[in-house]
């Protein structure tokens, strides 16, 4: 169980990250993801995916209702494009 100061240390260390960077980083992984064939492309968009729903938990209570369900696409995306690199 995560502890109220626990989440605090957590969201203050989210939010001391550069967005910009944040982005690039994420975007070079998933084109990398995209142009890798196979089941190693899967994982690293699975990654993708993962990092992204944490953050999305994170920050679920300040978002407004747009952009939860934006995000929850963009997530639905990325899952349904790694499974089908194992398939």
């Amino acid at each position: 169980m995560v502890t109220a100061p626990q989440r605090e240390y957590e969201v203050s260390a989210v939010s001391r990250l550069n967005p910009t960077v944040v982005f690039l980083i994420a975007a070079a992984l998933v084109l990398v993801a995209l142009f890798v064939p196979g089941p190693v492309g899967g994982v690293l968009l699975l990654l993708v995916a993962a990092v992204a729903t944490a953050l999305l938990v994170g920050a679920w209570e300040r978002l407004p209702l747009v952009g939860r369900a934006a995000r929850l696409v963009i997530l639905a995306l990325l899952l349904v494009m790694a499974l089908k690199r194992f398939l």
